[in-house]
């Protein structure tokens, strides 16, 4: 059969185009680098990874490890890559590996060669909250630590927002934000809803040396909290650490007040496993004098009106599962208050409530090809209101 120049010519091309063509569309594959200790076989997070082809002395890109020491490595299928990975404080260690979607684990050795100084630029949990898009004052609760300073004066200091309380410590506190109060704004203990039915809540009984900041929501709050507040939240968040830690306090004040706490925290790496307890006890006598408004010339000893709760709380997380973060924490809070009469000696009145809480968080990143971050909070909270009161009053 005969074939002319000009077809041969054209069936030469299109075949070399065909080729050539042919790693434009090469499979791609992720693979995951998993780098530890070696010593401690913790995982290392925000370590440097770079990767090159075998024979080559250009890296290609780079990437580094999230939280659970995780770096992906998206190359052709097959491909023989280098891996350099370092990190401050370690030895720069190098590896060849196969791009075939398996998990690789790299261990980086401890160095000991002394830095003389290094300086990290970063920004802490209330600072990026406080830069978010989102109506939030927060206050930074570690200056005040280890100070005798009420929750109520701190917040008292925020503009829009005023804080008032009906007597002693463990009478209710009414938050105004804007104008609002009551059911309307939010008190949430580390995003958990802490009011009562009356929308009241005495902020003076935590103690100040557990909390780390406060977040003050004055309009819209976050979805993530669950809660139908139409004026704003206050979101009390305890102290967390990264390392094991025993943290106790104790503060002893007038009308015999105390206030004790005690928090703990235990970290496991290799399993992924963080345990954490801890809770708090605030009573007062509140035995102090008063003159009552309806008449001046009455001078009244409450002599009925103790107080006294306590909180206790525990949390689980783990690291290592599917979910990058995997945590339930769950407490129980009591409360007492004797009612103290103004014109008349009430001896028989008084008013307990408990609140079962409980909370679920899972976090997941880098989902469908690192395009999708997921995270879900559920919360669940159960509140129980006895108000008894047996006094006899002749009318």
């Amino acid at each position: 059969m005969l074939i002319s120049k000009a077809a041969c010519i054209c069936r030469i091309i299109l075949t070399m185009s065909s080729l050539l063509s042919l790693p434009l569309f090469a499979q791609k594959q992720i693979t995951e680098i998993r780098v530890i200790d070696s010593e401690k076989e913790s995982v290392i997070e925000s370590a440097t990874l770079q990767w090159r082809a075998l024979g080559s002395s250009l890296y290609m890109d780079g990437t580094t490890t999230d939280r659970k020491g995780i770096a992906r490595v998206n190359a052709d299928v097959g491909r023989k890559l280098v891996l350099s990975v370092s990190y401050v404080g370690y030895q720069t260690a190098t590896d060849t590996i196969t791009s075939d979607g398996k998990r690789y684990t790299i261990k980086l050795n401890p160095d000991a060669m002394a830095l003389e100084n290094v300086v990290v630029f970063g920004k802490t949990k209330a600072r990026i909250i406080r830069e978010s898009p989102e109506a939030v004052s927060v206050i930074n609760a570690k200056e005040l630590q280890g100070r005798s300073v009420s929750l109520e004066t701190i917040l008292n200091k925020t503009i829009g927002l005023k804080v008032g309380q009906t007597g002693g410590l463990g009478s209710s506190s009414r938050i105004i934000v804007h104008g609002l109060e009551g059911n309307r704004i939010q008190i949430l203990w580390d995003g958990i809803p802490m009011n009562t039915s009356d929308g009241a809540f005495s902020l003076d009984e935590i103690p100040i040396d557990i909390i780390e900041r406060i977040e003050v929501y004055k309009s819209i709050i976050p979805a993530r909290f669950g809660c139908d507040g139409l004026g704003g939240a206050v979101n009390i968040v305890t102290k967390e650490f990264s390392t094991d830690y025993l943290d106790a306090s104790y503060e002893l004040g007038s009308y015999q007040t105390h206030k004790a706490s005690i928090f703990s925290r235990k970290n496991f790496p290799k399993s992924g496993i963080l345990l954490g307890a801890g809770g708090y006890y605030t009573s007062a006598k509140n035995d102090y004098s008063f003159r009552v408004p309806e008449r001046e010339d009455l001078l009244v000893k409450r002599d009925h009106d103790c107080f006294r709760s306590y909180m206790l709380k525990g949390k689980i997380a783990f690291s290592k599962l599917w979910f990058d973060e995997m945590s339930t924490e769950f407490g129980y809070y009591n409360r007492f208050n004797e009612m103290q009469g103004v014109l008349k000696n009430i001896r028989y009145a008084e008013d307990k409530s408990g609140m079962f809480m409980l909370e679920n968080k899972l976090i997941k990143s880098g989902m469908l090809n690192n395009c999708l971050d997921f995270e879900s909070h559920f919360s669940l909270s159960h509140t129980t209101n006895n108000f008894v009161d047996t006094a006899r009053v002749n009318h």
